[in-house]
């Protein structure tokens, strides 16, 4: 579901709706679907020089990460991967011609499980069964924060690289 033109949430004094509205690619952002929809099987595990990763890196990337974070939220049992292993793709190319579909739905379909998270619970209650080193409290609200920069780091990464390889639709 893109809402790039969807309007603002009317006042912003609605947290919930607002951080929703801003992981949809809300003002700043032209959203993981602009940038990683439509590109060529070609050019998705395509490295090139002075960039670290290809498109199919960072949207798995994306994809791995911000499942975690779900899965970190919700789950008191939760694991996290080994990192940075964990986190990233074995390999600059998708292991299959439909891997790259597949992960950029799933990824849509976890954003709108981290909204619908965000939406109806409480963002500033800590997880009780999370805490940092320091015993700094984990919340929804850190969780929706942390999805929304780390996503749009990696789209402007997306964006650039797209430029780079000649396919940005812009």
């Amino acid at each position: 579901m893109s809402t790039r033109n969807a309007k603002p949430p009317a006042t912003h004094t609605d947290l919930a709706e607002h951080l929703c509205w801003s992981l949809r690619g809300g003002y700043a952002h032209c959203g993981v679907e602009t940038a990683f929809r439509e590109v060529d099987g070609g050019v998705q595990g395509r490295l090139l020089d002075r960039f670290e990763h290809s498109l199919w890196q960072l949207l798995e990337h994306l994809r791995l990460c911000q499942r975690d974070l779900i899965d970190y939220s919700v789950r008191p049992d939760h694991v996290s991967p080994e990192h940075p292993v964990g986190y990233w793709p074995a390999t600059p190319e998708p292991p299959s011609l439909v891997a790259y579909d597949e992960a950029l739905a799933a990824y849509l379909a976890d954003r709108e499980e981290l909204c619908g998270s965000i939406a109806g619970g409480d963002l500033l209650t800590p997880f009780p069964h999370a805490a940092g080193p320091d015993g700094e409290p984990r919340t929804l609200l850190r969780t929706a924060t942390i999805a929304l920069d780390h996503q749009a780091y990696h789209i402007g990464q997306a964006v650039t690289l797209r430029k780079a390889l000649g396919c940005w639709p812009g």
